[in-house]
C-alpha cells in the first residue's frame, strides 16, 4: 500500500513546537513498527510506501530533517509556456472542432494570449501578508479554459464572441480574486493589453462592450444554455422574475438588483453550476452574501442548506449533517448548495471537514461501516451500468463523484481581521479549491438603488425634495468612506463603512423622520382640538352671558327681598335676647332654691343618721322575740307592771307620720333664629369673572333647666296616753265591767 501525503509542510504544531503525526510517520519509516497508546502494545505495517508533495511557498519552509532524510526529493518547477500550450490547445482546439472554420482559427491565438495574460498577471499581483491569496498558478489558467468549454457551437459562431468568452472566463478567474478597485483597474488594463495585441481585429469597444457577462440563464431561467447577456434591462428583468419566484415558494428576500449585485449572482450561479464547483464570496457584513447565494441556487434549480448553530452544536453535529447532504446528494441525485459563514464556525475542527470536501470530497470517517455498506450496495447498479468494475472501493469512488456533482459549498467570509488569513494558511483548500468572487465597495450607483428602493413608499413632498433625498444618502456614505480612507493612511486606524451601514443609514432616517411626523402630527392634533375647544367655548360663553342676564335680575330682585328681611330679622333678634335675659334670671332663682334644698336635705340625713340605731337595737330586740313568748304573754291574766306599756308601745309603732315634699322646677326656652342669604353672580368671558356671596345668620338660643326636689320626713310618735287614747288594751274588756285605771 501507498500512502500519499499531500501538503507535507502544513501539520499543525502541538503546544511543544512539534508535529505529532509527522514523529508518527517517521517512527513507521525508521523502525516499521507504531505502538498503540490504547493497548500499550507494537503494531508492525508491513508492504507500505510513502509519497508526499508540498508547496514551498506555503505553509512552513522547511520539513523535520529526520523526516526528510527518508524521501528522495524532487522539485517540480512550474512548466514552460510551451509544454502549458500545448496542453491546453489540446483540450480547448478538441472542444473547438465542433464549431465553424472562423472559431477554429481563433483556438491557437486564445491560448497564447491566456498564456501572456497569465504571465503578466502573476507578475503584477505578488502575495504580501494582506493579499494572502494572491498565487496564481496553472490551476487558473486550467479554470479559464474549462470555463470555455461550457460554449456550445449554437451559441458561439462569431469570433469576436468566443474572444468575448475568454475575456470573460479570464475575468471571473483572475479579477474576482482582487481585493480592490485599484487592483481591479489594474487587470483591466493587462486584459486590454494582451487582447490589442492577439486580437487587433476587433475594436477594443466592441471587444470590451457592457454587458461582458456569460451566464446559464441568458435565454431564460431554467434553459441551461450558457450564452451572453444581451443588455442590462434583460438581465434585470430575468433575476426580478426569479425573484418573485423564489419569494412565492420560500421566505421572501427584499433584494434590491442593482448592477454589482446582478454580476454576483450571475457569477456565483457559473460557479455552482460546473462539476465540483465551489465558491468563496468575501466582504463585510451586509453585501448580501447569502442572499445572493440563495438566488443564484434557486435559479440553478438546487437547493439551500445551512447549519442551525446553536449552544450545543458541535463536530457530531455538523457530520450529521454532511451525511445528510451526501445521502441526498449521492444517492438521489438532488443538487445542493451549503452554505457556510464563517460566523458558524463554532469549532476550529469543522474546517478539517470542510477542507476534505473542498479537495477531493472524500471525508475520512464520515461514515460509520455498516452506512458504507448500505451506499455501496445502492450505486453498485449504477456502476455496473456505467461499465466500471463492481468493487468495494470503485463503488465508493463513483458515489464521491456523484456528491462532487451535485453538492457545492459556498463560503461567506468575512475579510475583516486575522482569522481568515490564518484559517486559508492552515487549510489551503479554502482558497486553492474554491473560486474566489471579493466584494467590491458598492458604487454610486448601486447606493442610489437601494436608497430609491427604501424610500421610494416614504412620502418626501416635492418629487425634485425626493430626488434630492435619495441622491443625499450615497453621498454622505461615500464622503464618509472617503474620509475613513484619509484616517486610515493618516492614523493606521481602520473605519469601515459597510453596506449594512448604509442601510442602517436608510433604516434611522426613516425611523427619524416618522418619529417628527408623529410629534408634529400630535401637535397639530393638539392645537387643532384647542381650536375647537376655544369656539366651543365662545358659544358657550354667548349662552352664559343670556343666561347672566336673566340670573342678574333674580339676584336683584332677591337682593330687595334679602334687605327687607333684615330690619324684622334684628326685631327678632332684640326679642331673643330679652327672652334670654328672663331665662337667665329664672335659672338664676331655682340655683338659690337648689342650694336651700340641698342644705335641708342634709340636715334631715343627720337626724336620720342619729336615730339609726335606736331603730338598729329595737329591731334586735324584735328579732329576740319568738312564739313561745308571745304565748305566755298571752296566758298572763295580768301581765306584770311594765310589761303592758311595753306592749303598748309596740302596737303603737304600727302609726307612722310621713311626710313628704316633692318641688320638681322644669323651665325650658328655646329660641331659634336662622337667616340665610346666597347670593352668587358668575360671569364667563374670555376672561372669566366668578363673584360668589354668600350670608348665613343663624341664630340659635336655648336653655333648658330642671329643678327636682324631693323630701321625705317620717315621724313616729307614741306616747302612753295617746296609746290609751288610741291604742286599745289586748285583752278585752267584759261588757258591762269597769275598767280599772
Amino acid at each position: 500500500m501507498i500512502y500519499f501525503v499531500d501538503d507535507l509542510n502544513m501539520a499543525a504544531l502541538d503546544p511543544y513546537g512539534t508535529a505529532s503525526n509527522l514523529s508518527l510517520m517517521r517512527q513507521h519509516i525508521g523502525y516499521g513498527h507504531i505502538y498503540d497508546m490504547n493497548k500499550l502494545s507494537q503494531k508492525v505495517l508491513l508492504n507500505t510506501q510513502y509519497l508526499s508533495a508540498m508547496n514551498p511557498t506555503a505553509g512552513s519552509f522547511i520539513v523535520n530533517p529526520r523526516l526528510q532524510r527518508c524521501f528522495a526529493s524532487f522539485a517540480i518547477g512550474f512548466p514552460s509556456i510551451d509544454a502549458l500550450n500545448t496542453i491546453f490547445q489540446t483540450f480547448l482546439l478538441g472542444h473547438l472542432s465542433k464549431f465553424n472554420e472562423e472559431v477554429q482559427e481563433i483556438g491557437k491565438k486564445l491560448v497564447q494570449a491566456g498564456m501572456q495574460l497569465h504571465k503578466r498577471v502573476a507578475a503584477t499581483f505578488r502575495k504580501t501578508a494582506s493579499n494572502f491569496h494572491y498565487e496564481f498558478n496553472v490551476r487558473h489558467v486550467a479554470g479559464v479554459f474549462q470555463g470555455m468549454l461550457m460554449g456550445q457551437p449554437g451559441q458561439f459562431q462569431d469570433p469576436l464572441k468566443i474572444t468575448q468568452l475568454w475575456l470573460h472566463e479570464a475575468e471571473r478567474t483572475y479579477g474576482d480574486r482582487l481585493v480592490s478597485v485599484n487592483d481591479l483597474k489594474k487587470y483591466k488594463d493587462l486584459a486590454m493589453e494582451q487582447a490589442k495585441k492577439f486580437f487587433n481585429q476587433f475594436s477594443p469597444p466592441i471587444l470590451f462592450a457592457e454587458p461582458l457577462i456569460f451566464c446559464h440563464f441568458a435565454q431564460g431561467v431554467g434553459d441551461k444554455i450558457y450564452d451572453r447577456i444581451e443588455n442590462f434591462p434583460r438581465l434585470t428583468e430575468l433575476l426580478t422574475g426569479a425573484l418573485d419566484e423564489y419569494n412565492e415558494t420560500n421566505a421572501a428576500m427584499n433584494l434590491v438588483l442593482f448592477e454589482d449585485a446582478m454580476r454576483h449572482i450571475c457569477r456565483i450561479s457559473r460557479i455552482i453550476e460546473g462539476s465540483g464547483g465551489h465558491a468563496l464570496m468575501v466582504g463585510v457584513g451586509g453585501m448580501g452574501k447569502q442572499s445572493l447565494a440563495r438566488l443564484a441556487t434557486f435559479i440553478n434549480g438546487n437547493s439551500a442548506f445551512q447549519v442551525v448553530i446553536t449552544s450545543r452544536y458541535g463536530v457530531n453535529d455538523l457530520k450529521a449533517d454532511l451525511q445528510i447532504m451526501y445521502r441526498k446528494a449521492g444517492l438521489k441525485g438532488e443538487g445542493i448548495s451549503f452554505i457556510f459563514t464563517d460566523g458558524q464556525i463554532a469549532d476550529e475542527r469543522f474546517l478539517v471537514y470542510m477542507n476534505d470536501l473542498l479537495s477531493s470530497g472524500n471525508i475520512p470517517g464520515l461514515f460509520p461501516v455498516e452506512d458504507v455498506d448500505d451506499i455501496i450496495n445502492a450505486v453498485r447498479p449504477l456502476v455496473k451500468r456505467a461499465g466500471l468494475p463492481d468493487t468495494r472501493e470503485s463503488c465508493y469512488d463513483f458515489f464521491i463523484n456523484l456528491v462532487r456533482d451535485n453538492l457545492h459549498v459556498i463560503l461567506c467570509f468575512s475579510p475583516i481581521g486575522e482569522q481568515i488569513k490564518v484559517r486559508t494558511r492552515r487549510f489551503p483548500a479554502l482558497v486553492n479549491c474554491v473560486v474566489i468572487d471579493w466584494f467590491q465597495p458598492w458604487p454610486e450607483e448601486a447606493l442610489t438603488s437601494v436608497s430609491k428602493k427604501f424610500l421610494d413608499d416614504v412620502d418626501l413632498g416635492e418629487p425634485q425634495n425626493k430626488e434630492n433625498v435619495m441622491n443625499f444618502m450615497p453621498y454622505s456614505f461615500l464622503a464618509v468612506q472617503k474620509v475613513s480612507e484619509a484616517y486610515e493612511q493618516a492614523e493606521r486606524r481602520f473605519n469601515y463603512t459597510t453596506p449594512k451601514s448604509f442601510l442602517e443609514l436608510i433604516a434611522l432616517f426613516r425611523q427619524m423622520l416618522a418619529q417628527r411626523r408623529k410629534m408634529v402630527n400630535d401637535k397639530i392634533t393638539k392645537l387643532s382640538d384647542g381650536v375647537i375647544k376655544l369656539e366651543t367655548t365662545a358659544d358657550g360663553v354667548g349662552e352664559l352671558e343670556e343666561e347672566i342676564k336673566v340670573k342678574t335680575v333674580e339676584v336683584e330682585a332677591k337682593k330687595v327681598e334679602v334687605d327687607a328681611m333684615i330690619p324684622k330679622l334684628e326685631e327678632e333678634k332684640g326679642k331673643a335676647g330679652i327672652e334670654a335675659a328672663k331665662a337667665n334670671k329664672i335659672a338664676t332663682e331655682a340655683s338659690a332654691v337648689e342650694v336651700g334644698v340641698i342644705k335641708l336635705k342634709g340636715e334631715i340625713e343627720a337626724k336620720l343618721a342619729a336615730a339609726e340605731p335606736a331603730l338598729i337595737a329595737a329591731s334586735a330586740a324584735l328579732e329576740s322575740l319568738n312564739v313561745k313568748d308571745l304565748g305566755e304573754l298571752k296566758s298572763l291574766k295580768q301581765p306584770p307592771a311594765g310589761v303592758d306599756l311595753v306592749t303598748a308601745a309596740c302596737l303603737c309603732m304600727t302609726q307612722v307620720l310621713t311626710l313628704t315634699l316633692t318641688v320638681t322646677l322644669t323651665l325650658t326656652l328655646t329660641l331659634t333664629l336662622t337667616l340665610t342669604l346666597t347670593l352668587t353672580l358668575t360671569l364667563t368671558l374670555t376672561l372669566t369673572l366668578t363673584l360668589t356671596l354668600t350670608l348665613t345668620l343663624t341664630l340659635t338660643l336655648t336653655l333648658t333647666l330642671t329643678l327636682t326636689l324631693t323630701l321625705t320626713l317620717s315621724l313616729t310618735l307614741t306616747s302612753a296616753r295617746a296609746r290609751r287614747k288610741t291604742c286599745p288594751s289586748r285583752r278585752s274588756t267584759p261588757r258591762g265591767r269597769p275598767r280599772r285605771r
